[in-house]
């Protein structure tokens, strides 16, 4: 049956891309939240992404499709620079109707965690919390921090394969947010 379920959602996401293609991706206004920084031994920046999940996005997910959004971060000073990768990924089970969410980081995978609700797994998948090191935050100078965010194509097996582009729900714009913590 799961498997009968996963062929159906693999048809239905075929054609919503194509008529997302044919008639062009909805224009989106995704943007950051303004950081929160809190400095104490090391610096932690917390930011969230908004409107980041059109409808399309949200149907391509409850199809069974993972989806993946990554977070790019580059903090840097006069001497040093420091790039950091934070990956969230859901994958919707058909049969058991749960998100599967997942985040991962250069240093860490954290524990899955099951939910029931999309508008919980769009929290899930939109806040980024991000730690600039106790050695790197001890140099006593400005940081200069570039965050960039991006959706990862996905492949269609009733498209042969073929990877389609997700970015285009945000309209190819790359949402970025540049400050200096000093």
């Amino acid at each position: 049956m799961e498997i009968l379920l996963q062929f159906v959602a693999t048809k239905a996401v075929a054609a919503l891309i194509g008529v997302v293609a044919l008639l062009g991706a909805k224009q989106s206004d995704v943007t950051f939240t303004k950081p929160e920084i809190t400095i104490s031994d090391s610096i932690s920046i917390n930011t969230t992404l908004k409107n980041s999940f059109p409808k399309e996005l949200e149907k391509i997910i409850l199809s069974g499709t993972p989806v993946t959004i990554r977070l790019k971060t580059i903090c840097s000073t006069k001497d040093t620079a420091l790039n950091q990768e934070i990956i969230h990924r859901v994958k919707y089970d058909l049969a058991d109707k749960t998100f599967l969410f997942v985040s991962y980081c250069q240093d860490r995978k954290d524990s899955p965690v099951k939910v029931k609700d999309i508008k919980e797994i769009k929290k899930f998948m939109n806040e980024f919390n991000i730690v600039i090191t106790r050695q790197f935050a001890s140099t006593g100078k400005d940081i200069t921090v570039i965050m960039r965010a991006t959706i990862d194509p996905i492949k269609i097996e009733a498209m042969e394969n073929k990877n389609f582009e997700l970015m285009a729900f945000w309209d190819y714009h790359t949402p970025t947010l540049k400050f200096v913590v000093n």
